[in-house]
Formats: C-alpha cells, structure tokens, sequence
C-alpha cells in the first residue's frame, strides 16, 4: 500500500511503514514531498502526482522515481505541474489530467513520452475517469466534462448548476451499472451516462447538511463509501439507506477523523480511508458475518437494541425481551421477521429471569422471590407469593435467577439459596434439597436434567426423583472451588461444561467430570456463553472474546472487536442460545449478536510475501549505495552476495495481508544452515557469522486464519570467503603446498638417497673391508705357513702341515675371488652359464661332507633326505656348488651347537625341488623380506659379506628355478628355524641351446673343503712355568695356524670371539691376548677397550692382527689400549719377535713393582698407571691393617673386587709373586723401617706388623734382607 501526504511518500507492507522524501541533491528520490495522487497502471507502474512538482514514475529495480515535469518550451511535457489524476481507457491509453488540460503518456520501449491533447478547458481540472466506451469523463471546478478520444477539444458544457452556484466535482466513480457517481461540493450526484440525466442523492446528507465528498469507493457487494468532510458513509445502492462511520475516541474500530480525503479497497476488500488531519482508518469489510439481532442494525434507540432478555420457547419461536420490560419480540415461522407486543409488568420491580412458553404465557422472576405468570393475550397477571414458591418456609430477601422448562412441562426455578421445580398444571413448588445458587440448567437428549452453580454440578436422572453431585476430578488436582458455568451436549451426547478449571467433559465410564485439556488452557478458563454448532465446534465468550474451539483438533480461534464484534464486549450474565436454524446469540454490550457457523469461513486467500528491507550492521542497504550489496530494490531481488566481512545482516519480509494483519504468522528457514524453520511473531531474520557458503533462505507467512502460503519466498544468499579463502588462493595454497611438499619430499628423498647411497657405500665399504680382510687372513694362511716351510726345510723338518695350510687357503681365495667375479658379471647381465647333467643328489653329499668338521666341533646333527637313485637335472655345477655351499654355509652359522640341519632332495612333475633348514632362532618378518638384498646381513654377529644368499638367488634365477625362504621365531613353546627351497625345472628344453655343455664339466670338492681343525680345548691348563698365550681369532684355520706355532713354548688359550676372549681373559689371567679385530659378537678395539679398563686385566698385554691398514685404523687400535698392532698377512718370525719382546717388558715391571714395595711411600714417587695404581691401592690396604695377624688373601681379594684366584694370577702376572709373598714383603719392610728408628724393640715390632711369633719373624726376616732383626738395631744404634 502507498500513501500520499502533504509531507512524506509512505510504502506499507502490512507491518511497517517506509518513508520517502524529496531530496534536492538526488535526482532520483520523490519530486515532491506533497503526493496528492498515486495511481497504478495495467504494467503494473506506479505514477505519483507530486504536488506542483510534476508527475513521478516509480522504478521498483532501483526503488527510484523519475519525474516528469511541464516545460513552456517543450510541448512534449506535461501541460501544467499539478496533477489532478491518471487514468487508463479501454484500449489501455494512459491519460494523464493536470489543472490545465489532458496529456496522454506514450510508451515506447523503456522510454516514456508524452502528447498533451486537450489545453482549451475553461475550469481546473480535479478528476478523471475512463467510461466504457472509451470517452473521459472530466470533473472540473465547474461542472462535469466529457472528452471522447481522437478530439482536441472537449464536448459538452457544464452540466451541473444549482441556481447561480457552481459544482465542484472532487470525486467522480463508474460503477458495474455504467453510473456516473460524482463526489461534489453538494454531496452524491447520480449521472446516468446513458440518458445524460443526474440525480442528486438527498439521503447523502450529515446534520440535515449535503457534505462534501472527496472519495468514493465501491466493494465487493456493489455499496459504495463515501469519503466526505462530515465522515465515512456507508450507502446501499438499492435501498438508498445510509449508515455513517463517525469517529470514536473510545472505540478503537472508529474512524481517527471525520474530516476525510481519500478512500481506496484493496485486493483483500479492505476499506483504507485517509483523513485531512489525523492520518489512515482501515475497516475490513470481509469480516465474518455477525449481526445485530433483532433491532435495525443502524438504529441504536430501537427497544430491542440491548434486549433484557433473549429465549426460545420449546417449539423453537424466537423472543427478546426490552430493556425495560415493557414489550416483547417474538420471530415467525423459520425465525423470519416477528411482531413486538406491548407488556405490562408490575411496575417497581427488578426483573431478572423470563421463560415465554407456546401457549402465549410468560413466565418471569425477579427480586424477593418474585415468581409472575403473564398471559400476552390477555394481560392478565397471576403473582406468586414467596411463601408459595418456598412451601412457607419464611426465607430472607433472594432472587430468582433462571427459569428453565422441561420436556414434562415442569419449569425449574434456580435462585441463590436453591433449585424449585414447579408443575403449572398443579400449581406446586418443590423445594431441592442441597442445591444453592444454579446458573445454567441442561436437559440433554436422553431427559437427564443437568445443574450447574457455583460449588457442584448436579444430575437429576430420568428415571430418578433423586438429584445427585457429580464428581469434578480437576478439584482434586488443582486444590480450588469449583464454580461451574454453562453446560451443553453435543450431536454426540457429550455433555460439555465450563468452569474456572477450564473446559470439562463428562464422562459416562467413571460418572466423572474431566478437565479437557487443549493447547490453549488459558482461553478457556472463566469462559460463558456455551454452545454447540453442527459441526462440534465449540462456541464460548468471555468478557470480549468470542472463542470457536474444535475438541477434536485441539485447535482454537479467537475473535474480538477486530473481527465486527462488539468493542464493549459480551453480556456474560444473559444466556446465548441457538435457534432451530443452527444460528447462534450472544448478548453484547451493544446489543444481541447472530450468527451462523456454518458461514463463517477460514480466509485461504494466498497473499504474497516479499522482501522489505535489507540491513547490514542495522543499518538500512539501499541499491547502488556503498555496500554493492543490491543493484535492484531488495523486493526485486533474487540474490544477495556478500563479502565475508558483511557478516551481521537482517532480513525484513512482509505478507500483504492488511486484513487482521496483527494476527499473520511468520517462519523462516536457511537451508545448509539450519534444520528446521523458525516460527516468529516478527518477520525479520538476523544472521551473525555465517561462514562462507551459498544458501537459500525462505520465508513463509499465514494471514489471520491461519493459511500460510504454501509457495514461501525465495532468496538465494552466498557468502564469498575471504581472499585467503578464495578457490585462486586455494589453488595458490595447493601450488605452494604441492611445491613445498615436493620441495620436502624431494629433500628428504634425496636425503634418504644420500642416507641410501651413504649406507649403500658404507655397506660396499664394509663388505670390500671384510672381504679385504677375508682375503688377508688367507694370505696370511699361505705365507706365513710358507715361511715356516721354508725354515723347517733349512733345518731339515717337514713341511707337510704347513703346506696343506697354504694349499687349502689358496683354493679357498680363489673361491673367494671367483665368487666376487660371479657377483660383478650377474650384476652386469653377463654370467654365463654352461649347464649340464648332473646328479643333483651327488653334488649335494659332497658340499655337505665339506662342511663335516663344523658339524662336529658345533656338535650339529646333519640330516639329509633324498631319494634311493639318482635324480639327474641340467645345471651349470660350477655356480650351483656356490648355490649349495651358501645355503649350507648359512644353515651352520645360525644352528646353535648341538642342533640340527636338514637337506631335503625330492622330485615332483617336471620339478626337483631342494631344502635346507636349519633350526636356529629364526629370521623376523621385516630381516625375511630383505634376506636376498645385496649386501644385506640378518645379524651383525654373524661373519659374511651380504652377497651369498643374493647371489644365490641370482644364480638360480638364471637356471629358470626359484630360490625362496621361510622362517619362524623361536619361542619359549617351540624352536624357531629357517627353511632355504629351491625349485628347478627337469629336462634342459627351456636353457638357450648356447648354454648347454656338449661335455659336463666335473666337480671337484675339494676345492671347498676347509682343512678339519683339531678341536682345542680352550680352558687347557697351564703346564710348567710357560707364559700363557689367549689366541682371539674367529677363522679357525688362522687360530689353529697361529697355535701350532707358540705351543711349544707358550700355554695356549683359545677364543672364537670377542666376548668370549674377555670372558676367558678375565678367567684365565693369560700373559699376553693376540686378537683379530674383525670378529662377530665384539670387535678386538672393543675387547681391548674393556680389558684395560678392567683392575682384573690391565696389565695383560695385548697384540692387534687385522686386514686393516690406514693410519687412522691403527692409531684407533693402540688409542684403545692395545701395546702392539700387526697387519695381515704377517711374519710369523714378527710375531714371535713381538710377543717375546712384550713379556721380556713384563717381566721388568714386575721387577720394578716388587722393588716399589721395598721402597717407603712408593706410590708418590712414581707417575702411576692402572697396574701401578693397583699395586699401590693393595700397599695401603696392608698398612693399614699391618697390625692384625688374620689380614691376609681373603681380605685383600674382598677388599680389591675380585676373587681370591684371579688375584692370585693377577698378583702372579703383575710382581712374580703370591699374594702371601706380597703381604709378607710389605709387613717385613715395615719391620725394618721400624727397627731402624730404633724406637721399638724386636718383639714389639713383630707384634705391630702382625707376627705373632717372634722366632717365625726373624726367620723370615733374616730370609728377607740376609741378617737378624737384632742386628739391624745393633748396626744402627750399638
């Protein structure tokens, strides 16, 4: 809805108001403040009359206007600036009035031009309106004009004159009939366009005066209103009957002013009324139909307009009873109109209770127990006295409050002390006992007469003389009296009351009336006026509501003076009542209302909603501002984009229904947001935060009825993300991460490949360093043997063993090299094999019998399955010998002693397939899968290169066969073990022929049989006074070699490994340690590390042999404490020369030490290394118990931390003496120095240094240093 003002333009949208005003600086806005015309088009344009401004056209896009204005130098503009009025003929001509003539508009695409057409009229123009053959009709400071199309000039004069005064015509409507209803300074005039004759209505009048009319409106049922200066007229084309609209302080439905301007019916039939002074007045004229009954509508002072009293008699005649008792009303047949009777009460009296029977008989209570019967016909009045009605019991003053009939014709009088039934036909009164102050009375449908007052509901049953209280079950909950109001049945027998507990309904079950409960409790509490329609729905009224209440939806409707009901409210005291007609009655304030049920109606009309405003931060967004939010008004858009930081924003939406629009719901819902709608009272939506995202918002609306829009508003909402949220700047984060994470990857793949190439070098590093030394420790086996078989054949000695030395390490370096050979060509593609026929089970026995001597020192059990002939099979013997003897090799290494190895040979369809397995500990998962890696070795401690098992594998591959592995882990439960099969074809067909030998080439094992070694006892005793020698080798053949040559002069000891040298070291106290320094368990750096840091064997000289020979390894060796290094292949005469020159050096120490202990404070005299120190901690240890005789071995081993025999050795090694010997040395010494100071004599210096027997002290004394204790003393003292 718009609305012009003499100072703003005004939107409505059913809920606020939007303002429009002039602003000079803008050009679009309004061209004037002053809008006096507002006109709506058949596009749908909206022109504006502005004042003396021109005329605007509204754009609904931008919410703008563009003006049109008169120009004296243009004659395609306007013809004057004050616009009277716009209006569109039959074939859509759109013509435009101003003061000084007519203008047509002419639209011509988006452009608007304008053809003025008539500037000769005499008179002002105020008005126009189209007829139905296309002619305009003019209304003028002067009279009526008519000006037909395709004229330049009007035709016709002034036509309307009253003596020497002119009409001024404000208003002019057409209505259905082809009427001409002109609004003059004189009132309504009547101009029929067909006989061009006019009637001026005289009913039109206010205060016996014509008003001016400025607005005339005609509604749906074809009656006009008027809008004039003395106020809104309602005026009935057909009875010329007039009902004015007048305004009303006190009543909110008045008009705001009776001076009035405009008048317009919207598309909902709402009356919208403008007045000069005081603003809008809107009047909904499809309101439910309710009626006064039975006065005339318009006349207040009929004598029925607030009736005393309304009933029905029990043939269903209608009848009300005047104000002031003096006539009565009773309707005809079907409740059509009735005749009014005069009645003569007796006068004086306060009447309160009427009962109109069909014999013409009126019955009526009051005051003082005033009981009246009234003939109409005849007047006659018969008065019952009190002592009548209460069978003369003497009773204070009461009342009479109801009279009700019954289907016996007995009519019960309720009154404040009780309920009396009485017969007309007797003439008796009974009295009902227990009853007190009755206010409804009900006789349903089965004779059952139900009481209803103050404190209990009542039941007089039809087959009983006796009334009963029935039970109210909503007492007990909620603690209150009961006061029940009225009762009524339903067309199912429920019987129905109300209560200010709220609604009950009885029930027949339990004879108990229950609390009825609904979603509106508080509606229905202290309701009146109870009834029933056809439907079941259920009519109450408190003071000014009218309730419909549907016990079976549980739904309610609440009407009130907004609906046409009464301001004043209802009459609770009177009873309503429904006719034989389903009409029903309720008493209000302004008289006695009807209606029927059945036409009152639900409004389904669809109304539209749209959008009204935008606010961003609370603050209104308007198209082309700042934000660039809305390129279109907000109601004309579809999508709004905003940018992340426009994240407070609301929503106004609107449903235009300005009928009952208070009452409209609303709901709204953003989809990917929310989960379900929200139901408000105001139709805003405030959004905070939302995170970047495209939804959809929808709104939805109901009118007052209840009907919601079942097509809801669209508006599509994307919130862009920020630009670091954007899709290019994720696209960049993506490129910079994929850089970075190729940059990382890339760095740490090429450092893992570094770390690969690292560890791959160090591993060839490691495995050239071990074949070096491999191939060192075999030389030394060939020359060092070969320069004891040239001395011995000097001195004439055989050489035979030496030479079996060299032999045998000689075949086993080259097996060595040829393998490296084999691994360089399979690595380079070039391996050739040259395979013949073979049988596989003769091969396999003798690379086994090769490892013989291991199985017998290890103590292995060697078990080998195969069949009772011959298993012939194509293969190059060379390479699978080295197949066998690393599968073999491996097998022994990790078999524990005493364990077993199994070969397997068995033969299936064209395959042969060979097993070894060993029952060691087993490989883990994570080794298994590296186990045919070059270089790749499963346990530290274990000798090898990394290069069997994977060239095996190679070998076998280039033979069309399979090499596989499978191990499982020890446990406690079960041994663990390790299985190597292979699998190869029979037959040669799939060997290239360049690869088959016309002549099997032989096999020689001997070529990898290793000389069997004595096994030696490594805990042999020493024999004599030789030195003992610990041998730490881990190749046997070089340990053995090395034995056989110091046996003859030195105790031998031996170790296979590190850890067990330092164990037998430190068990054995040997005299010197020659050890390798590549072995498994621990390195011979790390066995002289820990032996020299050990008290135990410090002083045990110790010898390095190792395939090591940079600078830096040899300063590492003798860093770790080692007194001599030697690099292989070595002089066994260097040896001999090192070792004997070592313990020659030994020997001088232990010299030196036992000269310290003849020496008083020895230990400060000389720089102390470990031995010194210990030799010196041993000292100290003596004098300071050198007085107690029972200090010897055992306290000196417990005190040094170690056990009394390898102190003994230790002692032994260190000083060439026991450790009584050193004991005794130490006390002895303390002796002579005390002797000499010549303080004490022999037998107290005995006594100090622990003798105790004089004689044992001076032999042992004497032994010591050649001459008697007593000498000394004499020597030094005389």
């Amino acid at each position: 809805m718009w609305f012009g003002t003499e100072r703003e333009l005004y939107r409505y949208d059913s809920k606020t108001f939007k303002k429009y005003k002039h602003n000079p600086k803008d050009p679009r806005s309004i061209a004037s403040d002053y809008v006096h015309k507002i006109y709506q088009d058949s596009k749908g344009n909206l022109w504006m009359a502005a004042g003396n401004n021109g005329l605007c056209l509204y754009n609904r896009e931008s919410d703008s206007f563009t003006t049109f204005r008169h120009d004296r130098n243009d004659s395609g503009s306007l013809t004057d600036n004050n616009v009277k009025g716009l209006v569109e003929d039959n074939k859509n001509n759109l013509w435009v009035a101003t003061a000084l003539g007519l203008n047509r508009i002419i639209f011509e695409g988006a452009s608007v031009k304008i053809a003025r057409q008539a500037t000769n009229i005499p008179y002002h123009i105020e008005c126009i309106v189209a007829g139905q053959n296309g002619e305009l009709w003019l209304g003028t400071t002067n009279g009526l004009f008519k000006f037909k199309a395709g004229k330049t000039s009007p035709v016709g004069q002034k036509i309307l004159t009253s003596g020497t005064a002119s009409y001024s015509i404000y208003s002019m409507h057409l209505d259905k009939k082809g009427n001409l209803w002109l609004g003059t300074s004189h009132g309504l005039v009547k101009y029929n366009t067909a006989t061009e004759s006019y009637y001026p209505v005289a009913s039109v009048k206010r205060n016996s005066l014509l008003p001016a009319i400025y607005g005339i409106a005609e509604d749906h049922n074809n009656k006009l209103w008027l809008a004039s200066e003395s106020g809104l007229a309602f005026f009935d084309q057909e009875t010329s009957r007039v009902k004015w609209h007048l305004r009303d302080k006190t009543n909110p439905n008045a008009l705001v002013d009776d001076a009035l301007m405009s008048i317009h019916i919207d598309q909902q039939r709402g009356l919208w009324v403008g007045a000069y002074y005081q603003g809008i007045s809107y009047m909904n004229t499809n309101l439910p139909d309710f009626s006064l009954w039975p006065a005339s509508y318009e006349d207040k002072l009929s004598d029925f307009y607030l009736a005393a009293k309304i009933g029905k008699t029990p043939k269903g005649k209608l009848w009300a009873i005047s104000v002031n008792y003096d006539r009565i009303w009773i309707s005809g047949p079907g409740n059509t109109e009735g005749v009014s009777t005069r009645v003569k009460l007796p006068a004086g009296e306060k009447y309160y209770a009427f009962f109109l029977d069909d014999s013409g008989t009126l019955w009526c209570g009051g005051n003082n127990c005033l009981f009246i019967k009234y003939d109409l016909k005849t007047g006659k009045v018969l008065r019952y006295s009190p002592n009548q009605v209460y069978q003369g019991t003497p009773l204070p003053d009461t009342k009479i409050l109801m009279l009700y009939p019954d289907k016996k014709g007995r009519i019960w009088i309720s009154g404040w002390l009780g309920l009396i039934c009485f017969n007309p036909h007797t003439g008796r009164f009974q009295r009902i006992e227990g009853t007190k102050s009755i206010h409804s009375i009900l006789e349903d449908s089965k004779g059952n007469l139900w009481f209803s007052g103050e404190f209990n509901i009542y039941l007089l049953e039809s087959n009983s003389s006796k009334i009963s209280v029935v039970k109210v079950s909503a007492l007990a909950e909620t603690g209150n009296q009961l006061y029940a109001g009225r009762i009524a049945e339903d067309d199912s027998g429920r019987i129905w009351a109300t209560s200010n507990n709220g609604l009950l309904l009885y029930d027949n079950k339990n004879r108990t009336f229950l609390p009825h409960t609904n979603d509106s409790p508080e509606l229905l509490n202290y309701v009146q006026g109870l009834q029933i329609d056809s439907r079941g729905n259920l009519w109450l009224c408190n003071e000014n509501k009218l309730i419909c209440y549907h016990p079976e939806k549980k739904s309610v409707k609440v009407y009130d003076y907004r609906d046409g009901l009464p301001y004043g409210g209802f009459l609770l005291d009177n009873a309503s009542l429904k006719d034989n007609q389903g009409n029903l009655y309720f008493p209000t304030s302004e008289g006695t209302f009807r209606f029927n049920p059945d036409k009152i109606t639900d409004d389904t009309t669809a109304a539209p909603l749209t959008l009204t405003s935008l606010k961003l931060f609370n603050k209104e967004v308007r198209p082309g501002d700042r934000t660039a939010l809305l390129d279109h008004a907000v109601e004309m858009t579809k999508e709004i984009i905003f940018r992340h930081d426009q994240n407070i924003f609301t929503l106004d939406f609107a449903l235009l229904n300005n009928a009952r629009s208070e009452r409209n719901q609303y709901a709204y819902f953003l989809e990917n947001f929310e989960h379900q709608w929200n139901y408000v009272q105001s139709p805003s939506a405030t959004y905070t935060n939302l995170p970047p995202g495209t939804y959809m918002f929808l709104a939805k609306a109901a009118n007052g009825d209840g009907f919601w829009n079942p097509k809801p508003l669209r508006l599509k909402i994307t919130i862009l993300p920020p630009w670091w949220k954007t899709w290019y700047a994720y696209l960049c984060y993506m490129l910079l991460i994929a850089t970075g994470v190729y940059a990382i990857t890339r760095y740490f793949w090429l450092r893992s490949s570094l770390r690969r190439e690292t560890a791959l070098n160090q591993i060839k590093l490691d495995f050239f360093t071990n074949v070096s030394h491999e191939i060192r420790t075999h030389l030394s086996l060939i020359s060092a043997p070969l320069e004891k078989a040239f001395q011995h054949a000097k001195e004439g000695k055989s050489n035979e063993s030496f030479l079996n030395y060299a032999k045998s390490n000689s075949d086993r370096l080259l097996l060595l090299v040829n393998e490296l050979l084999d691994f360089r060509k399979i690595q380079s593609g070039n391996l050739r094999l040259l395979v013949g026929e073979h049988d596989i089970v003769k091969v396999i026995k003798s690379v086994t019998a090769a490892f013989e001597h291991i199985s017998k020192e290890k103590d292995i059990q060697t078990l080998l399955f195969y069949p009772d002939r011959p298993v012939l099979l194509w293969f190059d013997i060379a390479q699978m010998q080295k197949v066998f003897y690393n599968l073999l090799s491996n097998a022994y290494k990790f078999t524990p002693e005493g364990g077993k190895v199994q070969v397997r040979i068995a033969e299936t369809y064209g395959e042969v397939l060979i097993s070894v397995e060993d029952n060691g500990k087993g490989i883990s998962p994570d080794h298994l899968r590296k186990l045919f890696t070059y270089y790749y070795q499963v346990g530290a401690d274990k000798p090898g290169y990394g290069i069997g098992l994977a060239l095996s594998k190679s070998i076998v591959q280039q033979h069309y066969g399979y090499l596989t592995a499978e191990s499982r882990l020890a446990s406690a439960s079960e041994p663990g073990g390790t299985t190597l099969n292979i699998r190869m074809l029979r037959g040669n067909s799939h060997f290239p022929p360049d690869q088959i030998a016309m002549q099997a080439r032989d096999y020689v094992a001997g070529m990898l049989a290793e000389p069997v070694a004595t096994a030696i006892n490594a805990g042999a005793a020493h024999s004599g006074q030789k030195n003992t020698i610990l041998i730490i080798e881990d190749n046997d053949q070089l340990r053995v070699f090395i034995r056989e040559l110091f046996e003859e002069t030195y105790n031998i000891l031996e170790a296979g490994n590190g850890l067990r040298g330092v164990e037998l070291a430190q068990e054995k106290i040997p005299d010197i340690i020659l050890s390798d320094v590549m072995m498994p368990e621990i390195s011979g750096l790390e066995v002289c590390n820990r032996l020299k840091k050990s008290d135990t064997t410090s002083h045990i000289p110790v010898v390095l042999l190792t395939a090591r020979t940079q600078s830096e390894q040899v300063i590492e060796g003798l860093t770790a404490g080692a007194d001599d290094y030697l690099v292989k292949p070595f002089d066994p005469r260097i040896l001999e020369i090192k070792i004997n020159n070592l313990l020659r050096v030994r020997e001088q120490m232990k010299a030196r030490y036992r000269h310290s202990l003849f020496v008083e404070e020895a230990g400060h005299n000389i720089a102390q290394d470990l031995n010194e120190a210990f030799i010196n901690k041993l000292r100290a240890l003596v004098i300071e118990n050198i007085s107690d005789a029972g200090f010897g071995v055992h306290q000196l081993a417990f005190h040094a931390g170690m056990s009394v025999s390898v102190l003994y050795r230790k002692m032994r090694s260190l000083t060439g003496m026991t450790v009584n010997e050193f004991v005794k040395t130490i006390r002895l010494n303390k002796a002579k120095t005390l002797l000499e100071s010549g303080a004490y004599q022999v037998s107290e210096v005995a006594t100090i240094i622990g003798f105790e027997d004089v004689k044992y002290f001076s032999k042992e004394f004497t032994k010591v240093f050649g001459r008697k204790p007593n000498e000394i003393k004499k020597q030094m003292y005389g």
